[in-house]
């Protein structure tokens, strides 16, 4: 569409629908699959955060249990 006010309808036609329909559109997602032992423990009595893209942000914090 060259036609700017058609094509600025038919944009926000188009969010309007997305917004409807996806209540939200994920841009990034991590490629891998974090693993890791039942084992490992924080020092606050808490277990790592497997499923969060910040999965590390505490590992200086991480022990291994018996």
């Amino acid at each position: 569409l060259y036609d700017y006010p058609a094509r600025k309808k038919q944009s926000a036609a188009l969010q309007l629908t997305l917004a409807e329909e996806l209540p939200y559109y994920p841009l990034w997602s991590p490629r891998f699959f974090v693993v890791g032992s039942s084992r490992i423990a924080v020092s606050d009595g808490s277990r790592p955060a497997w499923s969060s893209p910040n999965w590390l942000w505490n590992a200086d914090k991480w022990y291994l249990t018996k």
